[in-house]
């Protein structure tokens, strides 16, 4: 009996058992759904947390995503203000925790306020000069490197960073305005090292002017600093066609520019002178006469070039004097030419360009070279008469001209021979050297009369010795006396004045060339 009680209770008890674990089961399921419901209410989702490192999308499409981020951030103790190291004091507008968000938003605004924007430099090309202004640099604050600083506590080692300004670019401004230019269309340039170094002492934002040079085959007056020598010869006797042929041969040589070693040819650069190039017939030196031919007075020019050259102590390699003494310079002074016998050379033997400058103005030619002066010496020029040649008469008929008359058709011209010399001197007028350039012979320039037949023999008799014998005088028939008609007086004709400029400059105790030599103004 008792036995059987026992396997009852043991039955009762295994079913509160099953019970029990079934509500625990229940129990442990509802626990588990409030904490999921709970959890997803307070949660932030990712999106909406801009702390989040990367987004899904910026971390690809594949990779996993995280739905739940801590509760709470880290705080940071910001001050109101921070020192920069180069002194600059960035306002942070506010102080106390922050986060690392709150932080960064708070250096973009101080940054925005201490944001210099940089001003571009500028250039204005005007008809002489050109105004250039110098750029202003911009400044930024370094955001990532003061954020970094607050973020650790430490001394902010960030500084102001400069923005460069945009500057003027001379090379390129060079290229664009400099021209070489032409005698009859001259360019213009700039002197760029110049302007490089006045531009790199220029302070930000402040402006310079550069002058605007005129610029002929390439060159300034800027690469020619001085006058080594200047000289003018009169034209006041000379007729219109000498001085249109005067004129052209210096217009074809004005600006030429020579190198150290160049060497000039006058018969080069000017050309053959025809008719075709606007050269006109005048005075000219044939057979011992002055005629007239095509580009007659240009001599004129190669020997005031001559003059200039020997002055400025360039070489001269090639030069001969006229047949006979000109009007216009100094004797020993002239240089002749002649297209395809006879040139006129000289080298630049200086060690810097020269340039040639030929003008013609109110009947003056006036020749000037330019250069830069090598040494503060001077020299002067000086001729020496050795000797004087008589002039000889020369007698011709000329059956045009009146019974018993006479015509002068060339004035006799003494002759020379003369030495010239270069004298040089320093700086103080003393003398250094004396040197002897050439020696130069002149013939006696024929007296040519022209005379009537008679009057032709009536003179040969008398230089024979041999006068010719008078015709007998008849007798006048004596006729009523009648008043006779009175005989006006003839007016003499006087000859024209002479120039005192186109008259050879004289030298002390040295003849000068004779009256008659003004009418050797129009020669070659």
């Amino acid at each position: 009996m008792a036995r059987g009680k026992r396997v009852k209770k043991n039955k009762n008890a295994g079913l509160t058992i099953g019970i029990t674990v079934a509500a625990l089961a229940v129990l442990i399921v509802a626990i588990i759904g409030v904490y999921e419901v709970f959890f997803k209410q307070i949660a932030p989702s990712p999106v909406q947390n801009s702390e989040e490192p990367a987004t899904n999308t910026e971390q690809g499409n594949d990779a996993p995503k995280n739905d739940v981020t801590p509760a709470t951030e880290t705080k940071y103790a910001v001050p109101a203000s921070v020192k920069l190291a180069d002194g600059t004091v960035i306002e942070l507008g506010k102080s106390g925790e922050m986060t690392e968000k709150e932080v960064r938003e708070a250096v973009k605004a101080a940054a925005e306020k201490v944001k210099v924007e940089p001003v571009a430099a500028a250039s204005e090309v005007g008809e002489k000069t050109i105004t250039i202004t110098k750029g202003t640099d911009g400044a930024a604050l370094d955001e990532e490197s003061l954020v970094a600083a607050i973020l650790k506590g430490a001394d902010a080692d960030a500084a102001l960073e400069t923005v460069p300004a945009e500057n003027i670019d001379l090379d390129a401004l060079y290229a664009a305005v400099h021209s070489d230019g032409t005698e009859e269309e001259p360019g213009v340039t700039f002197d760029l090292e110049a302007a490089k170094a006045a531009y790199a002492a220029l302070g930000a934002g402040e402006s310079m002017e550069i002058e605007l040079l005129e610029c002929i085959n390439g060159y300034t007056d800027a690469d020619f600093p001085d006058i080594l020598c200047e000289k003018s010869t009169s034209m006041k006797s000379s007729s219109a066609n000498r001085i249109n042929n005067i004129t052209l041969a210096a217009q074809a040589i004005n600006g030429l520019v020579m190198q150290p070693g160049d060497v000039f040819s006058y018969n080069g650069v000017v050309g053959q002178r025809t008719a075709a190039k606007g050269y006109k017939p005048a005075g000219a030196y044939v057979g011992g006469e002055t005629v007239d031919e095509i580009g007659g007075g240009i001599c004129q020019v190669s020997s005031t070039l001559y003059w200039c050259a020997l002055k400025s102590d360039l070489k001269i390699v090639s030069r001969a004097n006229h047949m006979y003494p000109v009007a216009y310079l100094p004797l020993g002074f002239d240089a002749t030419v002649n297209w395809g016998t006879i040139d006129f050379k000289f080298e630049n033997s200086l060690s810097h360009p020269i340039r040639l400058k030929l003008y013609v103005e109110n009947k003056e030619l006036f020749v000037t070279i330019e250069g830069t002066k090598e040494t503060d010496e001077t020299i002067e020029l000086k001729y020496v008469t050795k000797e004087t040649i008589d002039w000889t008469t020369e007698y011709r008929v000329d059956e045009s001209l009146e019974a018993g008359t006479t015509k002068v058709k060339q004035a006799g011209q003494v002759g020379y021979v003369v030495d010239t010399f270069r004298i040089v001197k320093d700086a103080e007028g003393k003398k250094l050297s004396e040197t002897k350039i050439a020696t130069n012979k002149y013939r006696a320039h024929t007296n040519i009369i022209l005379c009537a037949p008679d009057a032709y023999e009536k003179i040969m008799a008398e230089l024979n010795g041999t006068p010719l014998p008078e015709e007998p005088v008849e007798e006048p028939t004596e006729t009523p006396a009648e008043t006779p008609a009175e005989t006006p007086e003839e007016t003499p004709t006087e000859a024209p004045p002479e120039d005192p400029e186109d008259k050879p400059e004289e030298q002390p105790e040295e003849p000068k060339i004779p009256a008659s030599g003004a009418n050797l103004t129009t020669n070659a």
